[in-house]
């Protein structure tokens, strides 16, 4: 998946000094952004993707409430429903079907100098310390994950929306979508099978039950991830991916160069 997620475009941002200062009189705030639910989300992506920092994660979705607020006074229902996504389980892939497939897994483009694309979260408490948070991995032995005759595709979310990308959609529409949803879907399920849903309890009990939160040495330089951050955390790296494949144009580049290659080589 080597879509250059450091090279961001300009989105369009929706303005919110007109609801600060409720001076919407003449002209009520909904009516104005009305149809304007994507450029909320557009603002909420282009944040998400520049953030690095649980504060600054943070800050991105204070922004986004309040802009969709304006549009539905039911932020809280939508909020909690955001936490999973319709969509199929990721399609199986037979051994023989890996055959010159290019599977790098998760990539960042320059990102990836300070965030392990691979595995963003970077979580270790997950199912007691053994749940992994991992996203996708390189396979193949040169630099773009050339796979080899009857190497089959991992069965990781990144490394399965490579292999979605690189079969064709010809007579299907919404190919992108699909395999974009698919992948999402399929990273929510990591986190679920690490911290056991998104509104699940710390599991750690007694003197151990202290890893659940987090501890701040010296704000934004030193501290401690509890269990419950880490949960947070996961499925927050989940919708950078998803909005960062909704709403760059490098992703929607990268699906049409694929099916341009694979469509005509008959895959």
């Amino acid at each position: 998946m080597r879509i250059r997620f450091g090279l961001f475009v300009a989105f369009v941002v929706c303005s919110l000094s007109s609801a600060a200062s409720g001076q919407q009189a003449a002209t009520p705030y909904q009516e104005v952004l009305k149809g304007s639910v994507a450029e909320c989300d557009a603002q909420r992506a282009a944040c998400l993707l520049a953030g690095t920092s649980s504060t600054e994660i943070n800050k991105c979705d204070q922004t986004w409430r309040a802009c969709r607020s304006a549009l539905n006074p039911d932020i809280d229902a939508l909020a909690t429903a955001a936490g999973s996504a319709p969509g199929s389980s990721p399609r199986p892939v037979a051994p023989e079907q890996g055959d010159q497939n290019e599977v790098d897994g998760c990539t960042l483009g320059k990102l990836a100098y300070v965030i392990n694309a691979q595995d963003p979260c970077g979580c270790s408490l997950g199912k007691g310390g053994s749940g992994s948070t991992k996203f996708g991995e390189k396979q193949g032995t040169d630099s773009v994950g050339t796979l080899g005759r009857g190497e089959a595709v991992l069965p990781l979310p990144c490394n399965l929306h490579d292999k979605c990308y690189q079969t064709c959609h010809d007579n299907n529409p919404n190919g992108k979508a699909e395999c974009d949803t698919e992948m999402y879907t399929a990273m929510v399920g990591v986190c679920d099978a690490a911290y056991g849903g998104s509104n699940a309890s710390c599991p750690y009990g007694g003197l151990s039950v202290l890893v659940c939160f987090s501890y701040s040495i010296v704000p934004g330089l030193f501290g401690f991830r509890g269990w419950y951050e880490e949960r947070k955390d996961c499925y927050a790296w989940a919708e950078r991916y998803k909005l960062g494949l909704d709403y760059l144009p490098q992703a929607k580049d990268a699906y049409n160069d694929r099916q341009k290659q694979y469509c005509k080589s008959g895959s």
